[in-house]
């Protein structure tokens, strides 16, 4: 039997723009990948592409995908790999890529074109990432989404090939979109400005078992033949990744060509990134209502889970009217999140401009009183509070009066 340890989408120095070190929650999520090639007794580690989060990647992500590598082959566990796409891994020319570092340890490689690579009894089909200028620039620019379908019909053809030269088992290791899978915000791929490869067609070649990366989202992919999956990304890169699973994945097999493989997903720790969106107008108008007294920066504090904020990055979003913004003291709301331990990234304010309205009732031949109940009616002052402004008056009229 032959145990697979499969990621991807690493996106090594992302994160930066929510804590400085972002690169210390990456290396102990390798770390931990490195206890379960050991706990699971892997025998191959599979990598889906998108190491860094950028081409020039920095020399400390450098070195923290390096020493993972390193301790790789010091346990003898072979590392195969493609490259991600264009902004992360490819330079767009022949020079080395971030992926490619000068000193990978040898049980390391990275496939930068398609190939059959026979390692630890199986054959590794890789489908790398490649950009496609060079059908752009065939077309004269061109209609960008015929040369997208062109281009995954030559995707498809080169996988078919690959499958043909290749000894089963036979793994498909790619860094594409298919059809049938979304992004972790809902958004489906087919709506994406890029190659969509053909789910039904890459299930129909006969490959074993198909890994993707690109799509930050660990989900089974709906083939009706081949069973296959979006590795997903380890851990949880921003607030837009927040609310689904990271991990990786342990696959099984005994080598027989008909007997099939066993997945198993494997969730890792994760920092909490914590986002609270409070509607102060509404928020008023139930107060008022209730007890007739409301504080801006007590109502937003209320709803933060103080117990749960520990080593969280949090991000407060509020809707408040202008009046209401100039009340929040943002300077508390942070040193709340500070004192519970977490890590406020940002408060941001949805401020409501209010137009000066007048109401069509009210002209000269009406009194004080009668034109303030039509002015309250027309501005939705809730009840209650209308009804002081009237007593306010009455007296202010009593003393002009008197």
């Amino acid at each position: 039997m032959t145990r697979l340890l499969a990621f991807g989408d690493l996106h090594l120095d992302a994160g930066t723009q929510h804590r400085a070190d972002a690169l210390a929650d990456h290396e102990a999520t390798l770390d931990r990948i490195h206890e379960l090639v050991v706990e699971h007794d892997v025998d191959l580690v599979l990598f889906a592409g998108d190491a860094f989060h950028r081409p020039h990647a920095s020399d400390r992500a450098r070195h923290v995908l390096h020493r993972f590598l390193a301790r790789l082959a010091g346990d003898g566990v072979p590392f195969v790999g493609v490259l991600g796409n264009a902004s992360h891994d490819i330079y767009g020319t022949d020079r080395e890529t971030a992926l490619e570092l000068e000193h990978n340890p040898p049980a390391a490689y990275v496939s930068r074109y398609p190939e059959v690579i026979q390692v630890a009894g199986l054959s590794v089909c890789t489908l790398p990432s490649t950009q496609v200028t060079r059908l752009v620039a065939a077309a004269n620019g061109g209609d960008r989404s015929a040369i997208y379908l062109q281009a995954a019909e030559r995707l498809v053809d080169t996988a078919r090939g690959l499958h043909a030269c290749a000894e089963r088992p036979a793994i498909l290791l790619g860094h594409w979109s298919v059809t049938g899978a979304s992004l972790p915000n809902g958004l489906p791929v087919d709506d994406l400005n890029e190659v969509v490869l053909p789910l039904d067609a890459l299930d129909r070649l006969g490959f074993d078992a198909i890994v993707l990366g690109h799509i930050h989202n660990p989900v089974m992919l709906p083939t009706r033949g081949t069973p296959g999956f979006y590795t997903g990304s380890p851990m949880t890169l921003d607030f837009g990744e927040a609310h689904v699973p990271h991990g990786v994945w342990i696959l099984d097999t005994d080598l027989l060509p008909d007997a099939g493989l066993a997945f198993e997903w494997v969730p890792l720790p994760q920092r909490r990134f914590v986002t609270v969106d409070v509607d102060l107008m509404a928020a008023e108008a139930f107060a008022l209502a209730q007890t007739g007294e409301f504080d801006e920066t007590d109502a937003i504090a209320g709803e933060l889970d103080v117990a749960a904020l520990d080593g969280a990055i949090v991000r407060v979003r509020y809707t408040a009217s202008e009046g209401q913004h100039l009340r929040v003291d943002q300077g508390a709301l942070r040193r709340l999140i500070a004192d519970a331990g977490g890590r406020c990234y940002s408060i941001a304010p949805n401020i409501v401009r209010e137009a000066r309205r007048r109401a069509a009732e009210v002209d000269e031949t009406l009194g004080p009183l009668e034109a303030l109940r039509a002015w309250c009616g027309s501005a939705s002052v809730i009840p209650g509070r209308w009804e002081l402004l009237e007593a306010i008056t009455r007296e202010l009229l009593d003393e002009v009066a008197a």
